[in-house]
């Protein structure tokens, strides 16, 4: 796991209770381990109970990937984009032709990616 993701979640959810053994020095990303985003200014639309959406953070999720394929391309580097919500996963869908890319939390899970977009809408502790 690189370094920074490992020290943040052991940080946020483990008190810093364990320690990683292995050295990722090689790692020389174009990107940063991980960055939380804040779509200001962006509202959910509940459509029924847990099934909401954003279009706001939907069109900056495009935005944010159209700009990355340029110095990522996605022949090169696995994507992967996932939401808890279904209508979230179709107002993306709609946006993103690229195949293999969006899913639910629960479809992908297991799965690696080189990036991943965690697109959570109502994250509001962090």
């Amino acid at each position: 796991m690189n370094p920074e993701i490992f020290s943040w979640i052991n940080n946020y959810f483990y008190g810093n209770k364990f320690k990683s053994v292995l050295n990722n020095d090689h790692c020389n990303n174009l990107v940063k381990s991980y960055v939380i985003f804040n779509v200001n200014d962006s509202y959910e639309s509940k459509l029924a109970p847990g099934n909401y959406s954003n279009s706001k953070e939907a069109d900056f999720i495009f935005g944010l990937l159209s700009k990355l394929f340029e110095l990522m391309p996605y022949e090169m580097y696995s994507y992967g984009i996932v939401t808890p919500y279904l209508k979230q996963k179709s107002d993306l869908m709609n946006k993103i032709q690229t195949p293999n890319i969006l899913d639910l939390i629960d479809s992908l899970q297991g799965k690696e990616k080189d990036i991943i977009y965690i697109q959570m809408l109502e994250l509001v502790d962090l």
